[in-house]
């Protein structure tokens, strides 16, 4: 996809390696950048700027993930 970054991250949010399971975590312009009057919920559901989708995904060594 165009300007949306994606990526699959280990528990301590460290980008995963092929064939590791972790969490999605996605950015871009037309991803949520926060909720309003709501710093609490941001900082579960955000880390470094992208959204933390709470899916589970797995990078395969072609650089693609399921």
């Amino acid at each position: 996809m165009l300007n949306i970054d994606i990526r699959v991250v280990d528990a301590e949010v460290r980008s995963s390696r092929v064939d590791d399971t972790g969490e999605i975590l996605v950015s871009g312009p037309n991803v949520i950048h926060g909720y309003a009057l709501a710093p609490e919920v941001n900082a579960l559901a955000f880390e470094a700027g992208c959204f933390r989708t709470g899916d589970l995904g797995i990078v395969i060594p072609t650089d693609t993930f399921f």
